[in-house]
């Protein structure tokens, strides 16, 4: 014999029979899709167009080249002259600069290296800078030791008592003694 069969949401007594899912719950879907072929076509748009780029730029690049060939030759010479002195203003200038600051350095004494370390653009104000960066280090460094005379008694001094006897110490171990 076979069992009975119910229809579908009632127990065989009749009784309702209570869901077992989520009414929430979404149906399931298929498996997400992970896009390979539209990334690679993705990684490929992109690569094409970096290379197209790429090709722009080496392009204005060689364009800026020429012109700056091209306005060079086309400088009247007061303009080429006046360029020229202008650098060598530039160069003179910070010439000047390099050593102002070497000079406040070495008047307050310092090494030359921590010349560089200065930002002042005028002799008193490198002065100045020079001074404090001084006092900074001399207070790092501490207090300077007396001038004295050196004191040649430093070191170890004698407090052990002197050497044994090796005979001594094998006759005090054997209980002879």
């Amino acid at each position: 014999m076979t069992a009975p069969t119910t229809p579908e949401g009632t127990a065989p007594e009749g009784t309702p029979v209570t869901p077992t899912t989520n009414a929430n719950a979404t149906p399931p879907t298929s498996p997400p899709d992970t896009g390979a072929e539209d990334q690679g076509e993705e990684i490929a748009k992109w690569k094409a167009m970096a290379r197209k780029h790429e090709a722009a730029a080496k392009t204005n690049s060689d364009a800026a080249k020429r012109l700056a060939v091209i306005e060079e030759a086309s400088k009247t010479k007061e303009e080429r002259l006046a360029a020229q002195l202008q650098e060598s203003t530039d160069r003179l200038a910070s010439y000047e600069l390099r050593d102002l600051r070497a000079d406040a350095v070495e008047t307050a004494g310092l090494p030359s290296k921590w010349a560089a370390r200065l930002t002042a653009t005028t002799p008193e104000e490198a002065a100045k800078e020079a001074k404090a960066l001084k006092a900074d280090l001399d207070e790092l460094a501490g207090p300077a030791a007396p001038a004295g005379p050196a004191n040649l008694r430093q070191g170890a001094r004698n407090t052990a008592r002197p050497p044994e006897n090796p005979d001594d110490l094998i006759r005090r171990m054997a209980g002879i003694q």
